[in-house]
C-alpha cells in the first residue's frame, strides 16, 4: 500500500505544478505529512489534530465548499 505522502509529488509532476501550488485535503493524521508543505491545506470533516495543523477546516459543508476558497 502506498503512503498518502507519496501521492503528491507524482500528482504535481503530472500537472506540472510546484508542490506549493497544490491544494491538499485530508481528514486523518496520516495526511499531515502530505499537508505540511503544500500551498493550501484543508481539513475536511477531520480529526482535531488535522484541524489544528490545516490552513482551513471544513466540517458542516459539502466538499464543493473548497471551491469557495479559490
Amino acid at each position: 500500500m502506498r503512503s498518502v505522502k507519496n501521492v503528491k509529488p507524482p500528482a504535481c509532476a503530472r500537472f506540472d505544478l510546484n508542490k506549493r501550488s497544490a491544494i491538499v485535503i485530508g481528514d486523518g493524521a496520516n495526511d499531515l505529512l502530505m499537508m505540511a508543505d503544500c500551498g493550501l491545506s484543508v481539513a475536511y470533516r477531520a480529526k482535531a489534530i488535522v484541524k489544528e495543523k490545516a490552513d482551513v477546516a471544513l466540517d458542516n459543508v459539502g466538499l464543493d465548499a473548497v471551491l469557495e476558497l479559490l
